[in-house]
């Protein structure tokens, strides 16, 4: 942030409702937070003492000034919607299939380079093919070894335990002595 330094001053009603924030303790920890950085900068801290105090960022006690500056208490106070974890529909709308998530997973592990070509060489013929069948064929195939009916999110633990077999064997453990089983 540049070298400009916003002053916090706040009215006797903003300092009741900070207080009272905190010691509701109602509310998120970033907003717990902000509420004793603006109580602290009112107080004429030093943002490298508060960041001290409150194990915080200069950063975020800077941000913190000038959104109440700028704006009020509450916007001082809130947060930017995050974004969601993942998308839940895949790239024509629908919902995420068990085959989506597993075709996601495999392809994180490819170069960017090579995903397309991969894609359009050995993914969609392969679902093209199978269709609904898609999410089947690729359990039975992590699980023809060890057997077992598997369904939902028990392919990727199952891949998991696969993958860590394979690491532990690759480490000359033998199978059933390593700690992953």
């Amino acid at each position: 942030m540049s070298n400009e330094k916003y002053v916090v001053n706040l009215r006797d009603d903003e300092r009741t409702l900070l207080n009272d924030l905190i010691k509701k303790g109602k509310g998120s920890a970033r907003r717990i937070t902000r509420a004793h950085i603006l109580l602290l900068a009112n107080e004429d801290k030093t943002d490298e003492t508060i960041a001290t105090t409150l194990h915080a960022s200069i950063s975020t006690i800077e941000r913190t000034r000038k959104k109440f500056v700028e704006g009020n208490v509450e916007w001082a106070l809130s947060d930017k919607p995050h974004p969601k974890r993942g998308s839940k529909l895949n790239a024509k709308g629908r919902a995420l299939s068990q085959a989506d998530l597993i075709r996601n997973y495999f392809f994180m592990k490819i170069h960017v380079n090579e995903q397309e070509r991969l894609y359009e060489e050995c993914w969609t013929p392969m679902q093209d093919r199978l269709g609904d069948n898609l999410t089947e064929c690729i359990r039975h195939f992590l699980m023809k070894d060890g057997g077992g009916d598997q369904t939902g999110r028990s392919v990727f633990r199952a891949e998991g335990a696969r993958r860590r077999e394979v690491s532990a064997a690759n480490r000359g453990i033998p199978a059933r002595d390593h700690a992953f089983r």
